[in-house]
């Protein structure tokens, strides 16, 4: 039989959207025996289901049968639940039955069950709060898929895909992931913390966060400047500390050695690759602009480079990168799946579009 093949996930809607289309391909329908069957390990959607529930289901079934099988996957002669556990609990408890109706599948790891896991349960509507908890579920679980091969493209397009969100909503339960502490988080979760004061904390946190990485130490838009801050000073991007002085969270681990393995050469295709993904200025209107105004670097910055409100961002991939992007007034940050920070001045930027233009490539886009 063929198996489940999940190696092809790629970057796009299509990503996560087909994969239920793909496994009914590869599937076969059978009566499995109840006993048999196991809960998933790890199925925090069952927090949701009370024995209320449980037993009108029970109610339902028994008028007018199982309408939709459960999905398990096959190992060794058992059979886990994806999908359908609380359809298994109102049968097993009030109904009885011996067989259940099941759409099997086989040949399918840990994480690639998890992954089908979420997505049966996705139609559900959740709470914000309940999908901030969900956000970290998910992230965790599609890193962990990306490191083993099994997921290609963009963890926060997977993530908002999952969710059924947009990036910027995605953008908004990473900064109350990376910002609330476990006990506020745990707050939100039992209703003793609103989800909009949780927000605003996250958000202060990260709008002083971000006053902190944009400090140059000149009044200038388009100098480096200095800071009291430690600076990555091979990519611009700020280090932060912890209390006992050794450098964490941009600067931690793998991050950092990623970070300082870009070279001057990398340094500036990744910034080429990042204009010509038209993502954040469109290429036409930067060559219009450039072939019409010849504006100097600083007419650049104001006019057309900086955005319009002092902010702008979010999600961004380009051939071989694949991340978020923030636009502040005075330097764009790049900050890719892994975690680590790449600072551009505009100056930077100006001088990128300046060669990309030379070559003919702003054309050609």
């Amino acid at each position: 039989m063929k198996k489940l093949n999940l190696g092809n996930i790629t970057a796009g809607l299509e990503t996560l959207k087909g994969l239920q289309e793909q496994n009914a391909s590869v599937a076969r329908s059978e009566q499995i025996r109840a006993d048999l069957i196991d809960l998933a390990e790890k199925n925090s959607y069952a927090a949701d289901d009370t024995e209320d529930s449980i037993r009108d289901l029970a109610d339902q079934i028994e008028e007018c049968g199982l309408l939709n099988p459960l999905g398990v996957i096959e190992h060794n002669g058992r059979y886990t639940l994806f999908s359908g556990e609380r359809r298994y609990k109102a049968i097993t408890r009030h109904l009885h039955w011996e067989t259940i109706p099941c759409r099997v599948f086989e040949g399918v790891s840990a994480r690639r069950a998890q992954l089908m896991l979420h997505i049966a349960n996705g139609a559900r509507e959740y709470s914000p709060a309940r999908k901030l908890a969900l956000y970290e579920e998910y992230r965790q679980l599609l890193e962990e898929m990306k490191e083993a091969g099994e997921f290609k493209g963009g963890i926060q397009r997977g993530v908002a895909e999952l969710l059924n969100v947009s990036d910027r909503q995605v953008r908004t339960y990473r900064a109350m992931s990376e910002e609330l502490t476990a006990e506020e988080k745990q707050a939100v979760q039992d209703g003793t913390m609103s989800f909009g004061e949780a927000k605003a904390i996250a958000s202060t946190r990260t709008a002083v966060s971000n006053i902190k990485t944009a400090k140059t130490g000149t009044s200038s838009a388009f100098s480096e400047g200095t800071s009291s801050e430690p600076i990555d000073k091979a990519n611009f991007a700020p280090v932060a500390e912890d209390k006992t002085g050794t450098s964490s969270g941009l600067s931690s681990g793998k991050a950092t050695a990623r970070a300082n393995a870009l070279d001057p050469q990398q340094r500036l295709q990744l910034l080429e690759d990042v204009i010509l993904s038209d993502r954040i200025w469109k290429c036409k209107d930067l060559y219009l602009y450039y072939i019409n105004e010849m504006p100097t670097p600083q007419e650049a910055y104001r006019n057309i480079l900086k955005p319009e409100y002092g902010f702008r961002g979010g999600s961004l991939e380009t051939t071989d990168w694949s991340g978020s992007y923030t636009c502040i007034a005075n330097h764009l940050l790049l900050e890719p799946d892994s975690g680590f920070c790449v600072r551009y001045t505009y100056i930077e930027v100006d001088a990128a579009i300046r060669r990309l233009y030379r070559a003919a490539k702003l054309i050609e886009k």
